[in-house]
């Protein structure tokens, strides 16, 4: 009997020690969820950004004309007046942020042209928004103490339209902050003197299916006399630029190269309104013009006209080539 009470009351014991193991996870499963929101609170308030609104104290729209350039090379726009902006957020080194996709603020720099995440500088999209990539990116800039650096992203800026963004210089302390408005408008430097050599003229025909599946290479007609009228073995390729004068605003790879339009001239596919005008692609590779054509965007049957232009960038030579195309099936 006695072994029968104490096995009872052993019993009793265990569960009374297993309920309190279970009402100690109850508990605890109760009360993490609140110190983790403690937490995340004074973290929060802990940070600058968590002692303020964020208010908008001055706006400066700078505008720059920049030339196109595939180099990735900085282009510096005009300087700020320093002193006034630090006057007027209160603060003497005030900080670059950028406008997120969903529409927040962010100082999340990115690696630009070479600079490091340290360097406070931003891709930005066409809308001119922070890009994640440069694969979403048409143009960077960069902060330089009292100005901004504009890059462009090769094959990505197309001549005559307007890139930039807004960017904000911002007193973490307080929240105010300078609205920088950067509307950079892009034009093509050709040579500044140049002589016209000559016009010629080639016919050729490619076949869609092929050019629609791959890039299809057809010598250049001629080739051989262009050369001899330029007076260079190694002459730069232009096209004609939606203004209609002379443009090495490339625009597809391999370089020299461009995306065409229906009447010859220069677009691109780094926007939606030029995206839909791009019909044919023509590269200049080994003599030969690489021709590849937007899916869908031309019918066999269809003729396509445009000139192309050798310059000798050294003496300002140049030659027009008048190529008419013929798209077969």
């Amino acid at each position: 009997m006695k072994g029968m009470a104490g096995k009872d009351r052993g019993q009793e014991v265990g569960s009374r020690g297993s309920g309190r193991r279970a009402w100690t996870r109850v508990w605890l499963s109760m009360l993490l969820p609140v110190v983790v929101a403690a937490v995340a609170v004074v973290l929060w308030y802990s940070s600058p950004r968590g002692r303020y609104v964020e208010r908008e104290v001055m706006r400066l729209r700078i505008e720059g004309i920049v030339p196109v350039d595939t180099t990735r090379a900085p282009m510096s726009l005009p300087r700020l007046d320093m002193d006034s902006i630090c006057h007027v957020l209160a603060c003497s080194r005030p900080v670059l942020y950028g406008r997120l996709r969903d529409g927040g603020l962010s100082r999340r720099y990115a690696p630009v042209t070479g600079h490091g995440r340290s360097v406070p500088g931003f891709l930005l999209t066409r809308g001119g928004r922070m890009a994640p990539d440069q694969g979403a990116a048409v143009s960077a800039i960069v902060w330089k103490d009292d100005h901004l650096d504009f890059f462009q992203i090769p094959l990505q800026t197309l001549e005559g339209e307007q890139y930039g963004g807004e960017c904000y210089l911002m007193n973490e302390q307080t929240g105010s902050y300078v609205t920088l408005d950067v509307h950079v408008t892009l034009l093509c430097e050709a040579p500044p003197t140049l002589y016209d050599m000559g016009r010629f003229d080639q016919h050729v025909q490619v076949s869609l299916q092929a050019a629609t599946e791959a890039p299809a290479d057809v010598p250049v007609q001629g080739l051989k006399t262009i050369l001899r009228a330029v007076g260079t073995q190694s002459p730069a390729l232009f096209g004609r630029s939606q203004r209609g004068h002379i443009s090495n605003n490339y625009t597809l790879r391999p370089v020299p190269g461009f995306w065409l339009n229906s009447r010859g001239r220069i677009t691109s596919l780094h926007s939606r309104a030029s995206k839909k005008k791009a019909s044919v692609g023509v590269c200049y590779v080994d003599g030969c013009f690489r021709f590849s054509f937007y899916p869908n965007r031309i019918a066999a049957g269809s003729k396509f006209v445009f000139d192309t232009f050798f310059v000798n960038e050294e003496t300002g030579d140049f030659a027009t080539l008048t190529t008419t195309l013929d798209v077969v099936e």
